[in-house]
């Protein structure tokens, strides 16, 4: 016990919730021939219809008096509770 087995440089860190994330495509479209499966479009309807299936699986499980999980909660709250 008290053996250092990993050391983290904390300079690799980044805080686990971010705000924004932004990207661009562009290199990998120039360097790697890369273009997109799915149009933007059809990936915000896939994000919303996923949205609204948690939404509405969280509104059953509410109905039934049970807890619904926050999928925005973080695990290691919840893993202590396990």
């Amino acid at each position: 016990m008290g053996q250092r087995i990993v050391a983290v440089n904390p300079r690799y860190l980044r805080s686990t919730e971010v705000d924004t994330l932004l990207g661009a495509a562009t290199k990998a479209r120039e360097k790697l021939s890369w273009t997109p499966k799915i149009a933007f479009p059809e990936l915000i309807t896939e994000m919303v219809r996923e949205d609204l299936k948690c939404a509405d699986r969280e509104k059953l499980i509410k109905s039934h008096d049970n807890t619904a999980f926050n999928r925005r909660e973080n695990w290691t709250k919840i893993a202590k509770y396990t």
